[in-house]
């Protein structure tokens, strides 16, 4: 996994990468999502969302079980990070 975060370093080895260029090689990798109402195009992009809902869903697995296994954590930084994803999954207002 290293050898991959590595590979898309833009800015040197000790720059970390911009959620910016995160999300353009994601998008760029994902494909197009937007449909266009055209029987030529719809069904790839639709290819696209179902892969992009994949990931998201993965993603937010992930944020929640930071939040949830580690909420009683007595190391701070556990804790910290723990904290933290639990209020970015309350911001978002999706049922428990």
């Amino acid at each position: 996994m290293m050898h991959c975060y590595n590979a898309l370093l833009r800015e040197g080895k000790n720059k970390i990468m911009t959620e910016e260029i995160l999300y353009t090689v994601v998008k760029k990798i994902i494909g197009n999502i937007k449909p266009l109402g055209c029987s030529s195009t719809d069904p790839e992009r639709m290819e696209s969302m179902k892969l992009a809902c994949s990931l998201v869903e993965k993603l937010l697995t992930d944020i929640d079980d930071a939040a949830y296994l580690n909420r009683d954590s007595q190391e701070h930084s556990v804790r910290q990070i723990a904290d933290y994803a639990k209020k970015f999954l309350d911001g978002l207002g999706l049922p428990e």
